[in-house]
């Protein structure tokens, strides 16, 4: 038995190790696992090149330690980039930036450290919404300002 029990732990540890080292990148709307960019492309994503809205990879870290990453969209507006989150109260990402808002966004094929900021006043959100080029959304699309670390 104590055997057995040596050798689950040993697998289990080794499909997390693997699971923390792997990159599967998202595709459409199935999430996936840490991102991959080129090595040394990491920088300040303000001054990317982000015109209009584009779909990005976004990758945060749960409490268990293996990166989740999902696509979504980002836009900027002046010296700000923004990130929505429709039905958000079921989504678990939203959950997770809540706890560890420290972000890797995957933006036209570089990889970025940031961090996730909610705007919390309804104002701002719907403000970020409208330079999105959408009407006034429900209380549950919220909106991320991404700030450099």
């Amino acid at each position: 038995m104590g055997r057995l029990v040596i050798t689950v732990v040993i697998l289990l540890a080794g499909f997390w190790l693997l699971a923390r080292t792997v990159a599967i990148e998202p595709i459409d709307r199935r999430p996936g696992l840490g991102l991959a960019a080129p090595a040394g492309v990491y920088g300040d994503a303000t001054m990317a090149a982000v015109d209009g809205r584009i779909e990005v990879h976004l990758e945060t870290w749960p409490w268990y330690g293996i990166p989740h990453s999902v696509t979504t969209i980002l836009w900027r507006d002046g010296e700000f980039l923004y990130i929505p989150c429709a039905n958000s109260p079921t989504k678990n990402w939203p959950k997770t930036v809540a706890a560890n808002p420290d972000v890797r966004v995957k933006i036209n094929g570089s990889l970025y450290d940031l961090r996730m900021q909610k705007v919390e006043d309804d104002a701002g959100r719907r403000h970020a919404l409208r330079v999105l080029g959408g009407a006034d959304a429900p209380p549950d699309v919220w909106v991320y300002r991404l700030l450099p670390r």
